[in-house]
């Protein structure tokens, strides 16, 4: 795991060099600020101390929820009051299926939880892996990039560390999908909503984008072979879009699409593939098929 992780930053590194909308001066200061991502795998190395609370199967659920509060209330009290900011601190459990950057400590964590299928296969080879969890490691450092996250510099301070005009050009690369996603229909009346999820989408466009130099980086001595059909790249991206295979009911599409800042599943795959310019090659599409876009239309960020 700890390779991938390395592996995807010199991958985002290498994407973070070829953009040519921005200045030397922002390319350096984003690569500062890569090198200092903070990385947590597996599990913490101090654990939570619950020998102070106390679970009462005699209460109601009411009151021992007031105890759990109070038993959290008063741990950030002890921890952290007077006291300095504690970098080895984790803000998800272990057993989470999940993964987070956070943007005040540059930090990116993958919990156990997350460390299998349909994420990760030690048994699988590199074009699964890089395809299901390197796409998630590469989301959660583009989120240190993202419309949200570049606005905090290496040391997690909130402060514009972008040359002057750059800001103004990423926002227009990234105004490329807050426009496409406005477009899905979710719903035959209901639309997607581009700008609430915009953050989302843009680490899972520099997610991919990143994984999958990764992945061309680690095997480009080593082809892999075709399985069952499909190449290595084609893997690459059904790995992806594995992951968010899913059925919700009308109510629930309706409820995330105006509340959840994350595009729904099916649209994390159908909405971001189309601007992947190596989803395009990996699979002949053309413009005769129906999630097709013109090139100039795709959006280009990371």
């Amino acid at each position: 795991m700890l390779t991938l992780v390395n592996n995807l930053k010199v991958a985002l590194g290498e994407r973070i060099d070829e953009q040519d909308w921005m200045s030397d001066v922002t390319k350096a200061r984003a690569h500062e600020k890569l090198d200092a991502f903070y990385v947590k795998i597996g599990y913490p190395d101090k654990w939570k101390d619950y020998s102070k609370l106390t679970i009462d199967p005699g209460k109601t659920l009411f009151e021992n929820s007031i105890e759990i509060s109070l038993f959290y209330w008063n741990d950030i009290l002890e921890r952290k009051y007077k006291k300095p900011v504690d970098n080895t601190e984790w803000y998800m459990t272990p057993q989470t299926v999940n993964a987070y950057y956070n943007p005040t400590t540059n930090e990116i964590c993958f919990p156990a939880g997350i460390l299998q299928y349909p994420f990760f296969d030690m048994s699988a080879d590199d074009a699964f892996n890089y395809g299901a969890i390197g796409v998630v490691i590469g989301h959660e450092m583009t989120h240190g990039f993202d419309d949200q996250g570049r606005q905090f510099d290496k040391e997690g301070n909130l402060n514009d560390w972008w040359a002057a005009g750059d800001a103004d050009k990423f926002k227009e690369h990234v105004q490329v999908l807050v426009d496409h996603f406005d477009t899905i229909k979710v719903l035959p009346d209901l639309n997607a909503n581009g700008q609430l999820t915009l953050g989302e989408n843009i680490a899972d466009h520099g997610g991919l984008m990143v994984a999958y130099q990764a992945f061309k980086n680690a095997t480009k001595d080593a082809p892999l072979e075709t399985v069952n059909g499909f190449t290595p790249e084609q893997r690459f991206f059904m790995a992806y879009a594995g992951v968010w295979a899913g059925n919700i009911r009308d109510e629930e599409i309706r409820n995330r699409t105006k509340s959840d800042p994350h595009s729904l599943s099916r649209w994390r795959v159908n909405g971001t593939l189309p601007h992947i310019d190596a989803w395009y090659e990996a699979f002949g599409i053309t413009e005769e098929d129906a999630l097709y876009i013109p090139k100039e239309k795709r959006a280009t960020i990371w």
